[in-house]
């Protein structure tokens, strides 16, 4: 988690690769894919956008809030889609955090500023 998170903060594009490798794994643990899917915030890659769409319909909340948080920041008009469902149907919490509906609804607004 740490390892996602610093690839994360130091933004370079050589680390999306692994970033979205660890992503789409689903036999990694949760708690490291949603560090993956933050930490693509950081080089702000948009090839990353379809495996976080995905990854709003994974079963893990920790992975879905981050997805939904990355889109957020990445995203612009085509992911509202996604986002628009899980903001009226998403009830799971990420403790700590917040819902993943209330998260949807966030990045829809960072998406339209």
């Amino acid at each position: 988690m740490s390892a996602a998170h610093a690839l994360g903060v130091l933004g370079d594009h050589r680390a999306v690769d692994p970033l979205l490798a660890k992503l789409a794994d689903r036999t990694e643990e949760p708690r490291v894919r949603g560090f993956a899917a933050e930490a693509l915030t950081g080089p702000r890659e948009r090839r990353a956008v379809p495996l976080l769409i995905a990854a709003l319909d994974d079963p893990s909340v920790v992975v879905m809030f981050w997805a939904t948080f990355a889109l957020g920041e990445l995203g612009d008009s085509p992911e509202f889609g996604a986002l628009e469902r899980l903001a009226q149907t998403d009830d799971a919490v990420l403790p700590g955090w917040r819902s993943v509906k209330d998260e949807a609804a966030a990045a829809i607004e960072r998406i339209g500023a």
